[in-house]
């Protein structure tokens, strides 16, 4: 697999020590978007079997909060599956409000999307979508696991200056990021 730069705009990997050695690499994909339509890209690998990483992604309540605006998250049935309605609270500059949204598939151990929408209707307030998935392999003798989430949505909000957009969008993937590489830092030790 290279790790080199995969599409133009994108971050070349970044490691972090996890330990031994060890590392958590990581890049983002915030590449030129055709307006309205939003697409982002975060990629991490992890010295840690796919069974332990999906062990944190599939705790939705934990993994879910990792995102820097998601305060808490309610599955509105148990057990969870394609088709639960969730409830997603949302904080941004000190207001706190509801979107809503659903699993749309869940793959036991592979991953999952699921839909985050206004509590106005699917056309306003960003609606987009997360998709999650997990690989693995082997190198020099040890498993490793790759986290992917896709973030694929549309822009709303026409009076930002598309300046501002692509700063801000930038901005909350790298932040997003940062905080799930800290928490795969965690899963390593």
């Amino acid at each position: 697999m290279s790790w080199s730069r995969a599409l133009s705009g994108s971050s070349p990997m970044r490691t972090k020590d996890c330990g031994s050695g060890l590392v958590v690499r990581s890049r983002m994909d915030c590449a030129k978007q055709a307006w309205p339509t939003v697409r982002l890209s975060m990629e991490l690998e992890a010295p840690v079997s796919k069974e332990r990483l999906w062990g944190f992604v599939s705790d939705l309540r934990s993994f879910l909060t990792t995102d820097p605006y998601h305060r808490r998250v309610l599955a509105m049935r148990r057990p969870i599956g394609a088709g639960t309605h969730l409830a997603i609270e949302h904080g941004l500059l000190g207001v706190t409000f509801f979107r809503f949204g659903r699993l749309l598939n869940w793959n036991e151990g592979r991953g999952y999307s699921f839909s985050d929408l206004s509590s106005r209707g699917p056309r306003h307030g960003f609606p987009h979508i997360f998709e999650v998935t997990l690989e693995s392999h082997r190198e020099s003798g040890r498993e490793f696991s790759t986290l992917r989430i896709e973030v694929k949505g549309r822009w709303t909000a026409w009076p930002i200056p598309a300046v501002l957009r692509s700063w801000w969008l930038k901005f909350t993937c790298a932040l997003h990021l940062r905080m799930l590489r800290r928490k795969l830092q965690d899963l390593c030790e």
